[in-house]
């Protein structure tokens, strides 16, 4: 369990990963009961991208305001040196940074996964035709298909029918 979490923190972004340690002195601020919606929302598109066991909405939000805060730093630092363009571009791109690259990984797992599903769904079809019940046709195809996003959202959903969930809400 210890090394899927370290696999998966080495797909974020070095920014990312080089911010990660610091959110916890801003986590007063991201716990705020204001940031609720924001949360949920970051939430849900971390659990889209596939990087809900990587990083926690809290520390996405905190990643946000600490490069915002390192923004507003350079900001200052390059209107001293009379290069006020460049500071805004620079605060800019380390405000808007994290959220483009959040809304870049989601985009390109759900178009991967729009790929992959036509044949999956064949697959189960046959299976479930051939006389194989949902959840071991499920199981079967995993067994044989190399990882992919996909993959791994249906792995996830056999695991939450497995523990118990609705499979109505497992496969949501």
């Amino acid at each position: 369990e210890k090394m899927a979490e370290e696999f998966e923190a080495r797909r974020l972004p070095l920014f990312i990963r080089a911010v990660l340690p610091l959110t916890s002195n801003v986590g007063f601020i991201t716990r705020q009961e204001f940031l609720a919606n924001t949360r949920k929302n970051t939430e849900e598109q971390l659990q889209s991208a596939g990087l809900d066991q990587a990083i926690t909405a809290a520390q996405f939000i905190g990643v946000r305001i600490l490069m915002g805060i390192a923004g507003v730093i350079l900001l200052v630092l390059m209107m001293m040196a009379d290069k006020a363009l460049f500071g805004f571009l620079l605060f800019g791109c380390l405000l808007l940074y994290p959220v483009s690259w959040l809304h870049r990984t989601v985009r390109i797992r759900h178009l991967s996964i729009l790929k992959a599903l036509p044949n999956v769904l064949d697959l189960l079809t046959l299976s479930v035709e051939a006389g194989k019940d949902f959840l071991t046709a499920l199981r079967d195809i995993l067994a044989k298909r190399k990882s992919d996003p996909l993959g791994d959202e249906l792995k996830r959903t056999l695991h939450e029918i497995q523990l118990g969930k609705q499979r109505q809400l497992a496969l949501k």
